[in-house]
This record gives C-alpha cells, structure tokens and sequence, in this order.
C-alpha cells in the first residue's frame, strides 16, 4: 500500500504540474473537472468495495490494488522516459 501511495503521488505531482502550464482562464474550468471525477470516483470506489468482496471472493482488492500498481509504474516509466 505504501508503494501505491507513493506512485499514486508521483502521479498526482506530474498531473498537477502540467495542469499548471495551462491559460489562467482555463484553469479553473479543468481543475473543477478534474476535482469532480476524482471525488466521485473515490466515493463509488468506498461503495463498492465491500460489494466486489462479497461477490468476486476475498483476493478481488488486491488484484485490483496489483493492476493500479502495474498501471502507475507503466505511467511513471513513460514518465522518465520522455
């Protein structure tokens, strides 16, 4: 969990700062998207967690931890090597 943390932050800092490049005029209007999503996301996310466990078996969250894991590393290695 630590290590998605950390990746998930690498993330957020590279996302955020290229949002900070954009026109003044436009940032507002992505950033209140962007705020949007990820709310409502992490409220769908805490509903259905205990619904996936009950229906696809105990090991459903850490794949689903392992796949964002593999999904943030590919993101930072393309990251670095740009």
């Amino acid at each position: 969990m630590f290590l998605i943390g950390a990746l998930r932050g690498q993330t957020n800092i590279s996302f955020f700062t290229t949002i900070q490049q954009i026109p003044t005029n436009n940032r507002n209007i992505l950033m209140t998207g962007v705020l949007t999503v990820i709310d409502t996301t992490t409220v769908i996310g805490s509903l259905l967690a205990p619904r996936l466990i009950l229906m696809l078996g105990s090991w459903t969250l850490p794949l689903l931890g392992g796949g964002i894991l593999l999904f943030c590393l590919t993101r930072l290695i393309i990251l670095l090597n740009n």
